[in-house]
């Protein structure tokens, strides 16, 4: 039972640190979304693997929905299995913004990347927990 609950929080962390300001420069402030908008826009990733990456963001809370739904609906494989899809490209991008040094001090990179980095892990967490303990249900 660990397991649909450490994906559920970790989805919902997950999400809101999404839709939180991720950079800020003067009084603009910016999402993921804005920000990787912004970065296929200006033509950061022109093509290959990283612009189906920054092209594909808006399915990531698409995945992790999908993945807690299915595993309390009992799906376990499935349900792990985008979740943590969902979570690893989530966790990866929030840890590159998270980490990521500006040359200016005009960017401001604030703690939501690192959040949303911290809630992928849980959702990962939660992913292996309902592959590997498989606790009796009731219609055992």
């Amino acid at each position: 039972m660990l397991g649909p609950i450490l994906m559920t929080v970790g989805a919902a962390a997950v999400l809101l640190g999404s839709f939180q300001q991720w950079l800020g420069s003067g009084s603009a402030g910016r999402s993921s979304y804005e920000l990787l908008g912004l970065v296929h826009r200006l033509g950061f990733a022109p093509n290959g693997a990283a612009r189906t990456l920054v092209r594909s963001w808006p399915l990531m809370p698409l995945l992790l929905t999908a993945g807690v739904v299915a595993v309390w609906w009992g799906w376990r494989l499935t349900g792990a299995a985008l979740g943590a899809l969902g979570a690893v490209f989530a966790g990866s991008i929030g840890g590159v913004v998270a980490f990521a040094a500006p040359d200016s001090s005009a960017v401001v990179v604030s703690n939501a990347p690192a959040a949303t980095a911290i809630g992928a892990m849980v959702v990962v967490l939660g992913s292996l927990s309902v592959v590997l303990v498989r606790l009796p249900s009731a219609d055992d």
